[in-house]
């Protein structure tokens, strides 16, 4: 009786970990219905068990895995999760004099895995007084699926010494705000990561990290000042070269770790003594275009390459066999209006007839720069194909030119523009001010003479606007680093939901306001 009555207690609590059938799908994230004590309880028994009851079962590994105390392995606790119940046991007293602070973490979530909005915080102590001062703040372009994690540390300045021993912890909630409350008055270092891998503790492979506007900061209760952290999905270590490879004696291509940046100079890529003509990126890879090498092999030096988020790559210096074409056939990609042709002909304009849906007529691409050629707007967006016969080539003699050439192409309407001007406040301030019109699928900069700024030749469309502080005048958002320390510019919303029209002055009436003090 015994035994059957231990296995279906066993069946019991092993059904429970299942998502309940039928219905409507359930997409309530767990809501907080009671609570032990209060957040900032003073004068807690020795002994006391911390206990929170939620308004649904909870996934017991899941919330294990988020349930963190601080200060970090002071006081032994024993973790049970029942149902919709927490309890948190002592196993030795609360310690006289210490403020505890327990987070329950935004990775905690129902059988349906709906997670909680934001994380919850319980401090208390046993003494009689509980500090007041706190750290707030919030994190810019967070990506809303992915928790960001904020660490402070006073013993530590370094970020991963503050995530490997931090003071205190917490999570910013779906719209990035964050708070640490109860601190004792005293300097606190930053640093925050976004946890890519949902594991509640920073991977410096695996996760992004956050850059703070400010690497230390003093709680306060009087003034409401708030810490900005920038949030990358990606790390700070150097890129490597994963694969070099010459695809024929005009073209290199490069992979590496990380997406190289697309404001390299051509000087950092040398191969031999040929010149690069034209660097092409595409996600983590970029091709190398360049002079014809007429030896079996060359020589690939890479000096002060960086990524996009200005992590250098080690010098390199490597040997490569240089291809011949694969085939005697040229070959053709369509990216936006421009065409690649590889291996590149040497004529400046290509001269062809363009069989489309709506109608035919002679086509002419124009040679933009090595290997790529421009295709011209018609009057409507078209798609077909392009029929060209390839001119003699006198770089690529093995290059078979007695065939005619049909190629895809998707030709494009002549684009239609709007302007949009306004004003920016206080207009007397010389500074390095740079403003950003984006939506989805454009973004446009422009600079700030006397207050003032131009977005010219706009696409149609619904835009937000957005300004940051240009310190170094290269006309782009630097995302700075953690360490050591290059504060971020962090580009701040002024508005939103602004329409643009074709052939049409878009004119912001109102001055925006820019607080320069915090930034600057």
């Amino acid at each position: 009786m015994f035994l059957l009555l231990a296995g279906s207690l066993l069946i019991t609590q092993c059904a429970a970990e299942k998502p309940p059938g039928g219905g409507p799908p359930d997409k309530q994230p767990p809501s907080l219905i009671s609570a032990s004590l209060p957040d900032g309880a003073v004068n807690v028994d020795s002994l006391h068990t911390l206990r929170f009851v939620f308004s649904e079962p909870l996934l017991v590994k899941t919330a294990e895995n988020n349930i963190t105390l601080f200060p970090l392995d002071r006081t032994g606790t024993d973790i049970r999760i029942r149902g919709r119940k927490i309890q948190i046991r002592p196993l030795t007293p609360w310690e006289k004099g210490t403020v505890y602070t327990l987070i329950l973490g935004k990775n905690i979530a129902d059988l349906r895995n709906n997670s909680l909005p934001e994380p919850l915080q319980f401090s208390f102590t046993r003494s009689g007084t509980m500090p007041q001062n706190s750290i707030r703040g919030y994190v810019a372009e967070q990506d809303g699926n992915v928790n960001t994690g904020i660490c402070i540390s006073r013993q530590h300045r370094v970020p991963d010494s503050i995530f490997a021993q931090p003071e205190y912890f917490t999570q910013s909630a779906s719209g990035g705000a964050f708070t640490f409350d109860h601190l004792p008055e005293d300097t606190f270092f930053i640093a925050g990561y976004q946890d890519m891998d949902r594991s509640n503790s920073f991977h410096q492979d695996l996760d992004g990290v956050c850059v703070p506007s400010e690497p230390a900061v003093l709680p306060d209760t009087l003034e409401h000042h708030n810490v900005v952290l920038l949030a990358t999905e990606d790390n700070f270590l150097p890129p490597e070269l994963v694969k070099a490879e010459n695809l024929y004696p005009g073209a290199t291509r490069l992979s590496f770790t990380k997406k190289p940046a697309a404001w390299n100079r051509r000087e950092s890529f040398r191969l031999g003594e040929a010149e690069v003509d034209t660097v092409i990126y595409a996600g983590k890879t970029c091709t190398l275009y360049h002079e014809r090498l007429s030896a079996d092999s060359l020589e690939l030096r890479l000096r002060e390459v960086v990524d996009y988020l200005s992590c250098t790559l080690h010098d390199t210096l490597l040997r490569l066999p240089v291809k011949d074409p694969e085939d005697s056939l040229y070959h053709f990609e369509q990216r936006g209006t421009s065409l690649f042709i590889t291996p590149p002909p040497d004529a400046r304009e290509l001269k062809g007839r363009f069989e489309g849906l709506r109608d035919t007529l002679e086509l002419t691409l124009i040679k933009q720069k090595h290997a790529i050629y421009a295709i011209p707007a018609l009057a409507a967006s078209d798609r077909g194909k392009w029929h060209v016969d390839m001119p003699a080539s006198g770089t690529y003699p093995e290059i078979r030119t007695d065939s005619l050439y049909a190629v895809d192409l998707q030709s494009k309407a002549a684009p239609e523009y709007g302007t949009v001007t306004g004003r920016v406040t206080p207009a007397e301030v010389h500074m390095p001010l740079r403003l950003v019109l984006k939506n989805d699928l454009q973004t446009y900069g422009a600079g700030c003479e006397n207050g003032e700024f131009l977005f010219d030749k706009v696409l149609p469309g619904t835009y937000r606007l957005f300004w940051y502080a240009d310190r170094n005048h290269n006309e782009r958002a630097d995302p700075g680093r953690p360490w050591p320390h290059i504060p971020p510019e962090i580009m701040r919303e002024l508005d939103t939901d602004i329409r643009v029209r074709a052939r049409w002055d878009t004119e912001l009436e109102d001055a925006y306001k820019i607080d320069i003090e915090k930034v600057f």
